[in-house]
């Protein structure tokens, strides 16, 4: 039997559903804007190997990866954490 899927749990850690079946776009807080070119580097390599590619800037001054699938949030969330990076 298929694992039941808690999004609003999800949703908390920082992994929000997609229109798209399937997807979810990671969101971080960034304090204050700030990020540091290791920071950038590190998220691009999860957008790139878990999402489509993209990092999406919000009004908000966070920073959004879409396009990552249900079955790879564990793996992203050990690449946040080995770089020192917060979903929001």
């Amino acid at each position: 039997m298929a694992e039941k899927v808690n999004y609003e749990q999800l949703k908390r850690s920082g992994f929000v559903r997609q229109k798209q079946d399937g997807y979810f776009s990671l969101r971080l807080h960034v304090v204050g804007g700030s990020l540091t070119a290791e920071n950038f580097a590190a998220l691009s390599k999860i957008a790139t190997e878990f999402g489509n590619g993209d990092l999406h800037l919000t009004s908000r001054q966070g920073v959004e990866v879409p396009y990552i699938k249900l079955e790879d949030i564990e793996s992203v969330r050990q690449r946040l954490s080995e770089n020192n990076l917060e979903p929001a």
